[in-house]
């Protein structure tokens, strides 16, 4: 496996045993950490799904798999709430947003 920088972007060439064939994966994974003590807990989150996973598949690093860190002690309400900090365009109403647009283009 040969790692290359480009643009702040990471680019891993995978070699394909099957096809020979070289295969390119672009992401960057980022790590948040909102946590002021020692207790945490850690959420791995793809944004490309919408979907939580597991450590495994993030150190796996074959998705864009983000990993946030918080306070064990943290509410729901304050998880929220970096949720909403970190990914703001993912908390869009999509219907409001079109009526918007359309609204605008007429």
């Amino acid at each position: 496996m040969k790692k290359v920088l480009d643009n702040s972007c990471r680019v891993f060439y995978n070699t394909c045993i099957e096809n020979e064939k070289r295969e390119m994966i672009m992401y960057q994974p980022m790590t948040y950490d909102f946590s002021n003590k020692d207790e945490t807990l850690v959420y791995y989150y793809n944004i490309n799904t919408d979907t939580f996973h597991t450590k495994i598949e993030w150190l796996d690093q074959n998705e864009l798999i983000d990993r946030i860190i918080v306070d064990a002690d943290a509410t729901a309400q304050e998880i929220d709430e970096i949720f909403e900090a970190i990914y703001p365009h993912y908390n869009t109403d999509l219907n409001a947003l079109l009526e918007s647009l359309n609204k605008e283009v007429a």
